[in-house]
């Protein structure tokens, strides 16, 4: 038979583990009621959101090109921390990315041009704070937190300045390295330059 000691502790045990598990229970209450508290106010401002509804209509109409970061990946067995492993990569196979370069250039500045008419329209046209039906000044501010962050997840994002980032994998480390704007001009026309020494060294 178990002495009171142990019939103690015993019921002990089992008064924290009951205990932690209606904590549990608990918590996983409260968030569910936090989650479906947040989808409804999602909801309802997607729906009364005049500004939400006016952005996703400009939306449609804007068509912006793809100018994302292009990634290289190479591999240097014998080098040293500090060397220009990345740049050396890049000018030995730029003819390889030469055309995709070229044209996401060519995106990322059309985007450029297009996004300030895609702000000014927003800019114009879409003003936040407003709804269809809103019954209590402190029911409106919850609501504008969540349009202001629906607002900013709906807002179109287009890449308006291209980047290169190369990843040199080493013998015994990784370096890697994003070449944009005018670090990335001269590096395409350091390639073009040693490219075309190498031809008059063909010829």
């Amino acid at each position: 038979m178990l002495n009171i000691f142990e019939e103690t502790k015993l019921n002990i045990e089992l008064i924290i583990t009951i205990g932690s598990f209606v904590v549990l229970l608990l918590l996983i209450l409260m968030i569910y009621l936090v989650y479906s508290h947040n989808e409804k106010m999602r909801k309802y401002v997607l729906k009364n959101s005049p500004a939400i509804k006016k952005l996703k209509d400009i939306n449609t109409r804007y068509k912006f090109k793809n100018a994302k970061m292009l990634e290289l990946y190479g591999y240097k067995y014998f080098s040293c921390i500090g060397d220009d492993s990345e740049r050396e990569y890049f000018i030995q196979h730029y003819d390889e990315v030469e055309d995709e370069i070229r044209l996401k250039l060519l995106a990322a500045m059309y985007n450029a041009d297009l996004v300030k008419e895609y702000e000014k329209e927003i800019e114009e046209q879409c003003f936040l704070g407003k709804f269809y039906d809103v019954n209590s000044k402190g029911k409106l501010k919850a609501l504008c937190k969540v349009e202001k962050k629906l607002f900013k997840e709906i807002k179109l994002k287009p890449d308006t300045e291209f980047a290169v980032r190369i990843h040199m994998t080493h013998h015994k480390y990784f370096t890697r390295h994003t070449y944009v704007g005018e670090e990335l001009q001269d590096l395409i026309y350091e390639a073009q330059v040693a490219r075309d020494a190498n031809l008059q060294k063909q010829k």
